[in-house]
């Protein structure tokens, strides 16, 4: 007897979303689902790096990628992606992108539609599922009036990263020494501005402490571009100390980043969570991987440096108006000073708790103090204790990404399906 034919699309569109949302989800959809095919639809989104299909490509266990300019002629000039036949039954998964488009999508092609949502809610209508990841989302949609039948507690999906120990010797690094992980962001227009900024700090902590250093490259910044950003820092960064210049140089097949002053960097290039599972200190900037880091229970210095309010992203039309010539850039700077005012938390795991869990820096800042705040943090074992026992307290046990294939599997049932647990 034929097996029915099962489509479960999935969108998404920023590169946080695509890795730390997608990737664990088609995972665990296909151990579920392996007949399903797995269509991801990259909804068009203003954090894109450039990077989002190649890095999604390596996904293994997705079937079909619908690029954002194929979307868009499927949504608004009615012209279906060429090559693909939808089969009759299936469930639209909304892990990002445009809510609303989304919603729309899963009516186009009659499929039942669930989100996964940690902030806003919107189009209840439009969605059979709301998978939130505790109670006080929970709690947040029962306040927008969404039916308690529509929603499911299923955890934090980016508590679903890697949980694993990871070896420093894998990677040549002294285990009795510490590691400290420098992570620039998952934009070009951010880690060319904060790798320099990364590399000067690490030159001003080894004149006073024995730590190991490692740049983690995100899988959206290539080796090429970070090489670009290090040879061509402006001279007046320099001379400010906002920054250092570094080369490029590979030792017994690993790369590694020399500054000129002989600091050197171990550049894990593709691989966020080994990076983050060498460190006994993260600095990053605000992201999902400040949540990624948290559920490994690993401290951190969270920066957000408005020294370039230039290169800061906004959604709406703050994000419109930000991007036009003259008077943009002062647009961009008065939304930044405002927002640093009025937002208290910029860290994933300090929003989640409601407190400053980790240390966060904000406003101008420089390497100096940058490396003094790291130090004494470093230095402070038994605060790097608590802190590690407290992150993965707030972001909870991992299993978001199996519980959501469990709902999938059941909505595509209620569909009449086959029963395929």
């Amino acid at each position: 007897m034929n097996q029915e034919k099962l489509d479960i699309v999935i969108t998404s569109n920023s590169p946080g979303e695509l890795y730390s949302f997608v990737r664990p989800c088609v995972k665990s959809i296909k151990a579920l689902l392996p007949s399903a095919r797995i269509i991801l639809v990259i909804m068009p989104c203003q954090y894109a790096s450039g990077r989002e299909i190649e890095v999604a490509r390596s996904f293994e266990g997705v079937y079909e990628i619908i690029f954002p300019e194929e979307f868009r002629a499927w949504m608004f000039k009615n012209k279906p992606p060429k090559g693909i036949t939808f089969a009759q039954k299936g469930v639209l998964l909304y892990l990002g992108g445009d809510l609303f488009q989304a919603g729309l999508l899963a009516k186009r092609l009659g499929y039942r539609a669930a989100a996964y949502i940690n902030d806003r809610f919107g189009w209840n209508k439009l969605f059979s599922r709301f998978f939130v990841a505790d109670d006080r989302m929970a709690a947040k949609a029962a306040r927008k009036r969404i039916s308690k039948s529509k929603v499911r507690v299923v955890g934090d999906l980016m508590a679903d990263g890697q949980r694993e120990e990871v070896s420093k010797e894998k990677w040549g690094l002294d285990p009795n020494r510490p590691v400290v992980t420098f992570m620039p962001g998952s934009r070009s227009a951010h880690a060319k501005h904060m790798a320099p900024f990364f590399v000067r700090t690490a030159e001003l902590m080894k004149e006073k402490c024995e730590a190991q250093f490692v740049l983690g490259l995100s899988p959206y910044i290539n080796l090429a571009s970070l090489e670009k950003h290090l040879k061509t820092v402006p001279d007046s960064m320099i001379k400010e100390g906002l920054g250092s210049s570094a080369r490029l140089s590979v030792e017994n097949g690993q790369n590694y980043l020399i500054s000129q002053a002989g600091s050197r960097l171990l550049i894990m290039d593709r691989a966020p969570y080994e990076a983050m599972g060498v460190s006994d200190l993260i600095l990053t900037i605000p992201g999902t991987n400040t949540a990624e880091a948290a559920s490994m229970g690993r401290p951190m210095l969270v920066l957000l440096p408005l020294n370039k309010t230039e290169v800061l992203i906004f959604d709406g039309l703050v994000g419109i108006a930000g991007n036009l010539p003259f008077v943009g850039g002062g647009i961009k700077k008065l939304t930044a000073y405002v927002l640093n005012r009025l937002v208290k938390y910029t860290a994933l795991p300090n929003i989640k708790a409601g407190s400053f869990v980790v240390p966060e820096l904000r406003g101008r800042l420089t390497p100096a103090q940058t490396a003094d705040k790291a130090l004494g943090l470093l230095q402070d074992k038994a605060l790097l204790e608590r802190t590690s026992t407290a992150l993965r307290a707030v972001m909870g046990k991992p299993g978001a990404s199996k519980r959501i294939a469990e709902e999938v599997s059941h909505m595509l049932n209620m569909s009449g399906g086959p029963n395929l647990l």
